[in-house]
């Protein structure tokens, strides 16, 4: 499970980030990337109150950016793609040492 201290701790570490979305990726406007996937988090990030991630970041508290990604991965992993949920969380399990990459 996928907890608001494990997005903090990774936003802060740069495992988790905030980003300019890409068309190669199926995205535009401001997502969250993890690993090499990319997803919607907060309404607010892809209209135009913001320019770019940049931005984003020093507008939005912290804590606004962890609960608006915790909230978006429960989405997916309940109404969405659980899969996709499950590869956010072995990822994220990864760098904390308990499994290797190559079981991504």
């Amino acid at each position: 499970m996928i907890t608001k201290e494990i997005i903090k701790k990774n936003l802060k570490e740069g495992l988790i980030e905030i980003v300019n979305g890409s068309f190669e990726n199926g995205t535009d406007g401001i997502v969250c990337k993890i690993g090499d996937n990319q997803f919607y988090f907060d309404d607010n990030a892809g209209s135009d109150q913001y320019k770019n991630a940049e931005e984003y970041l020093k507008a939005v508290p912290l804590d606004k950016t962890v609960d608006d990604i915790y909230e978006a991965l429960n989405e997916i992993r309940d109404e969405i793609d659980e899969e996709e949920y499950k590869y956010y969380e072995l990822y994220l399990d990864c760098y904390e040492g308990n499994y290797e990459k190559e079981d991504i």
